[in-house]
């Protein structure tokens, strides 16, 4: 059952009280004279006589200036560097095919499990043998990256389609005038993502000489290419490509290219050479 309106508002209230009221108390108090009392019987919320006597006092007797320049020189440094390594770390990340990727994602996930407190002691023994400590790098240094941060914007990362980010590619492309031309693979089982589909998995390199070049062959035809498990793909495709290495590539070659001339298409190289 949804709270009435009322009933919200009467929560809000109550939820705004208990957490600025505090804040509205001390700043409230810290406007109060000398001769006003902050605490016991006489006290009273507003002041009488506003004045801003205390702050005077505090700034001439605190370096309150430089401590608000190092919070802001810590703040700014630390944004810096978790923008950059977070996204840089989590765009790796979200990409597969490079050794080492489910490991560093499972100890970046495990050192998200001890609390700071386990490691506030080693952290500073680590700190003072750097010789940072009493220096703002000393302050800095422990957070310019977060465990947390690098997820997210690995998640981030995941979200984006293989579409999206091939078209900003093709835009970068063609924004710095560069010649570009988008490629199929011939010999290469697709994922329904659009991605190709692993070496580790089964199906994922064709060596029969047949359904790569009818995948040749659709590529042009249908503008796409069928994946492994049947799903259609919509790819724009301006030249084949086939792998060396794949077994029986010289008579893929040969049966790619017959399959094609037999349906009337021209093989040619780029348009710009």
């Amino acid at each position: 059952m949804m709270p009435q309106p009322r009933s919200a508002a009467a929560i809000a209230l109550f939820v705004l009280g208990i957490t600025v009221g505090p804040l509205v108390w001390q700043l409230l108090a810290s406007l109060k004279s000398t001769s006003e009392d902050v605490f016991g019987a006489n006290a009273s919320l507003l002041p009488h006589h506003p004045t801003l006597r205390a702050y005077r006092e505090v700034f001439s007797q605190v370096p309150v200036a430089t401590y608000i320049r190092n919070s802001l020189t810590v703040v700014v440094l630390s944004i810096v560097s978790q923008l950059v390594f977070s996204t840089t770390a989590g765009y790796m990340l979200s990409k597969p095919g490079w050794k080492g990727r489910k490991a560093v994602w499972v100890v970046l996930v495990a050192s998200m499990m001890f609390p700071f407190e386990s490691i506030m002691v080693s952290l500073f023994l680590s700190i003072r043998d750097l010789g940072l400590v009493d220096n703002l790098a000393g302050v800095w240094l422990p957070g310019f990256v977060g465990a947390i941060n690098v997820l997210l914007m690995r998640g981030a990362f995941l979200a984006v389609t293989r579409e999206i980010e091939d078209s900003a590619m093709l835009d970068a492309a063609k924004a710095m005038d560069l010649r570009i031309a988008r490629e199929g693979f011939i010999d290469r089982a697709y994922e329904p993502d659009g991605t190709l589909r692993s070496r580790k998995l089964p199906g994922a390199v064709h060596t029969d000489p047949k359904v790569a070049a009818a995948q040749a062959v659709g590529f042009i035809r249908e503008g796409g290419v069928r994946a492994h498990d049947g799903t259609f793909i919509r790819l724009e495709v301006e030249t084949l490509c086939f792998h060396g290495d794949t077994p029986g590539a010289p008579t893929i070659a040969a049966a790619v290219r017959d399959a094609l001339e037999r349906e009337g298409i021209e093989v040619r190289p780029p348009a710009w050479q």
